[in-house]
């Protein structure tokens, strides 16, 4: 039988036995049937791109979460508009900074919990590991997949909008902000306000770039701790309350800890929500401890931020290295699953 053209009607691969369907009837099979012994060459490399965009097709045909792509469209489109118009009114305070990072953190949040619960625990439950992780894919492949399709989500869900809102700001918000014409006649509260608000292109590019780092460092704690969570369960919604639990008990621990130490920011280190809010309010918080202590001077100067640049900078070397940990632990996880398989 010549490679590549059908065989005839009622003969096997080899030539050999025939195949015969239940009526009886030989049955007729064709080189394009045989998937699996195609001389097309294959790149292994490339099969986890494939993953990311059956996972991205999965999520477009759900109904529910088309919708609520659609709703976060919505929601970001808004809120940049309502912004757009504060920017314009009165500038954006240190803690107005806070306030829209996490303005666009919360649907990134929102989608990794409902979406990247479920990532790998029902991937268990349906037995669909046997599938993923034979050849072309490995279980690095597999884990890189799902990284990057729930990174792409946060990246649409957060990052691109939080770009787009500093984008506008550094724009023309910087430079229309001014104080409220009430305070406009006081000396003093104009200094204070100035002291207060993004009003100066370099601080507000600062400010932008510590907001975007925060919002990548949080995403990447998110990430890979609900991966982690999934790879321990077989229901979504044990993956997301064992993730949510997880937080929450570390973090009440972490303050129980830090409240045996003196008042300071590297007392929010022993824990994911003090990290959390080392990255994204600390700095603006002791900006505006500053300009408070520069118009009303106090005896006894609170040192609670003093060092907080460095509390910052270990903040995100802890949030960046529980990622790297939660990634490790998940692929030991995975490689154990594919053990048991």
């Amino acid at each position: 039988m010549t490679p590549g053209k059908p065989a005839p009607a009622g003969v096997g691969r080899g030539g050999g036995t025939p195949y015969v369907g239940m009526t009886g009837a030989p049955l007729v099979e064709t080189r394009r049937l045989r998937t699996w012994e195609s001389d097309a060459p294959f790149d292994p490399s490339r099969a986890w791109r494939i993953l990311v965009r059956y996972h991205m097709l999965r999520l477009v045909r759900s109904w529910w979460l088309a919708t609520l792509l659609v709703v976060i469209l919505v929601y970001h489109v808004s809120s940049i508009g309502t912004l757009a118009y504060t920017f314009v009114g009165g500038g954006l305070s240190y803690h107005g900074v806070t306030a829209v990072t996490w303005m666009a953190l919360a649907p990134g949040i929102l989608l990794l919990l409902l979406v990247g619960a479920g990532s790998l625990s029902e991937d268990t439950r349906l037995r669909a590991l046997l599938f993923y992780l034979s050849r072309p894919i490995d279980r690095s492949q597999y884990l890189r997949a799902k990284v990057t399709f729930l990174g792409l989500l946060l990246l649409g869900a957060s990052l691109l909008p939080l770009a787009l809102t500093w984008t506008l700001y550094l724009a023309y918000g910087w430079g229309t902000a001014a104080p409220s014409f009430w305070d406009s006649d006081d000396p003093a509260s104009v200094a204070y306000w100035h002291a207060t608000h993004l009003h100066t292109f370099g601080r507000s590019l600062a400010s932008a770039m510590m907001s975007l780092l925060a919002t990548f460092s949080i995403g990447a704690f998110l990430t890979t701790g609900i991966l982690l969570a999934s790879s321990l369960t077989q229901r979504a919604w044990h993956g997301a309350v064992a993730f949510a639990a997880g937080l929450a008990i570390w973090s009440v621990l972490a303050l129980m800890m830090g409240e045996f130490g003196e008042s300071s920011v590297y007392n929010l280190l022993y824990g994911p929500v003090g990290w959390f809010q080392l990255v994204t309010s600390t700095p603006y918080e002791a900006w505006m401890h500053e300009a408070s202590a520069a118009r009303w001077p106090m005896e006894g100067r609170s040192d609670t931020y003093r060092g907080w640049p460095g509390a910052v900078a270990l903040a995100h070397v802890l949030l960046l290295a529980s990622s790297t940990a939660f990634l490790a632990f998940t692929h030991r996880r995975v490689a154990r699953q594919e053990a048991d398989l």
